[in-house]
């Protein structure tokens, strides 16, 4: 019968189920490849705009530092008196991110900002002199004090013939400080590569061949993983034109989005991470995940009233089985473990760790048939649900504390790493009976004899464990009671009277 309801329900909900969401797969795969194709256009066409934006915003101050640096060559005259020359020399460096700015006529002889006198060879500068221009070369050899830097020269004339020239230090390094402000997440990076590929500045997170005068073309001829793609960027970068690009670098899938930078042949580039993309794409899908709702949304119309009384059913099953289950576990009068399920609970942790140092403790209240007696058993049964309560509560939940008849109490501490955290919990332990009273208006302290045992150095069983610790426990009464004793007293004990 039972075989039969199952057969029955299969048939019922389980299939057109089955049918249902298959026809929504093939929907949402067919959509998916649509929707993603579009998707990914639009991405694209962000990265690029982005990166003609940002690159905007990073060159923009290398032309007007050009600029700068012709107006000033204008202006210089070879025959003034060297503060005249640098005061204009000052005037590039307070008002622009430069670093050091020099006048050096054709023998190499000049002064910079600081007023210091220069002697540098000639022919490093006029090579890179575009005459009657500024000009911004990347230096990446030790040119004229600095290893790697991005050099502005303008020259200087005198009565229409070159005598000299301006010569302008950027660091390349401070290029894209606070340069703009970045959509995009911390791990895409940003760089100028000149038209030989060396990168003259960047902003990225230590990687090598970012770094100023690092050989881009050769990192990538040597770590390209899509040759078409690299092709693609060679052709399109020698006709001066912008694209997107796929590559692994340090292992890790980049787009890199190249631009021209509008300056000497330069590019703009700008790695993003696939994980970005991915979430960028995630997020563009939105209108499929509302048409995966709607769906869902008809199918719970039809289904939600018998789900609804299926899960109530099972939940009332699972709790009904649940109490039972702890009803067997639990003992009535102090809602610890009954002697079962601690015996049981003890069984199972100590097979799970057979080498973890813990302690078991088993305890009678002191005199406690005449409490019963004297007392009455209802005062009885109260002081063990006090202390059933109490000891609950001064251990912690992973413990094993459980009620094993009468006035039996077996404690169980778990993960106790050495003898030190032994001692604390047994000090705890007497701690706790010196202040356990009972009773509403009358206060009644009640006292316990507790044996112990280590768990696995005394016994690695629970049965072991019982007849050990029941062996301490005999040992507490027989001094007077109202104390501690554990195991290996015992043996001490026979030791002193051999």
């Amino acid at each position: 019968m039972k075989e039969k309801l199952k057969k029955s329900v299969l048939v019922q909900w389980i299939f057109p189920a089955c049918v249902f969401f298959s026809t929504i797969a093939i929907i949402l795969y067919n959509y998916a490849i649509t929707d993603s194709k579009a998707v990914n256009k639009t991405i694209k066409s962000t990265f690029l705009t982005s990166a003609k934006y940002y690159n905007a915003s990073v060159t923009k101050e290398l032309i007007y530092l050009e600029k700068l640096t012709s107006s000033i060559a204008d202006l210089v005259n070879i025959r003034e008196n060297t503060s005249q020359t640098v005061a204009k020399l000052n005037a590039i460096c307070n008002n622009t991110n430069a670093e050091m700015a020099y006048f050096v006529d054709l023998k190499g002889r000049g002064v910079r900002e600081d007023g210091s006198q220069i002697l540098i060879s000639p022919e490093k500068f006029l090579t890179d002199l575009d005459y009657g221009k500024g000009n911004i070369v990347f230096q990446s050899s030790d040119y004229i004090g600095k290893k790697a830097s991005i050099l502005i020269t303008a020259p200087v004339y005198e009565e229409g013939v070159v005598c000299g020239a301006i010569l302008v230090v950027l660091d390349p390094e401070t290029l894209f400080d606070h340069a703009f402000t970045s959509d995009y997440d911390t791990d895409t990076w940003y760089a100028l590569m000149s038209s030989d590929g060396l990168i003259t500045s960047s902003q990225c997170h230590g990687q090598k061949f970012l770094e100023p005068g690092s050989d881009f073309f050769g990192y990538m001829d040597e770590n390209f993983t899509n040759r078409s793609d690299y092709a693609k960027f060679g052709k399109l970068v020698s006709m001066n034109q912008s694209g997107i690009m796929e590559n692994s670098f340090d292992d890790k899938k980049t787009y890199v989005v190249y631009t021209p930078a509008g300056l000497e042949e330069w590019y703009f580039l700008m790695g993003i991470s696939d994980d970005y993309v991915t979430t960028r794409q995630k997020n563009s899908w939105a209108p499929t995940r509302d048409l995966v709702f709607s769906l869902i949304a008809m199918l719970g119309l039809f289904l939600v009233t018998v789900v609804v009384i299926n899960l109530l059913n099972r939940a009332k099953l699972y709790k009904e089985s649940k109490d039972l289950e702890e009803k067997a576990e639990t003992d009535l009068l102090t809602e610890l473990y009954n002697k079962i399920s601690t015996e049981q609970k003890i069984t199972e942790y100590i097979q799970k760790h057979p080498k973890q140092q813990s302690v078991m403790f088993v305890l009678d209240i002191d005199n406690f048939k005449k409490i019963n007696d004297t007392m009455g058993h209802a005062f009885g049964d109260e002081v063990l649900r006090a202390l059933g309560l109490g000891l609950r509560a001064e251990f912690k939940v992973a413990d094993i504390v459980g009620r094993t008849g009468g006035d039996e109490f077996i404690i169980f501490l778990k993960d106790l790493r050495d003898a030190d955290a032994v001692k604390t919990a047994s000090d705890r332990l007497i701690r706790f009976f010196k202040n356990f009273q009972v009773g509403e208006y009358v206060k009644y302290t009640a006292t316990a004899s507790i044996g112990g045992v280590n768990y696995p150095e005394d016994a690695d069983t629970f049965e072991k464990l019982y007849k050990a610790a029941d062996q301490a426990l005999y040992l507490a009464k027989k001094r007077g009671k109202n104390q501690i004793a554990f195991y290996r007293e015992i043996g001490e004990n026979m030791d002193e009277k051999s």
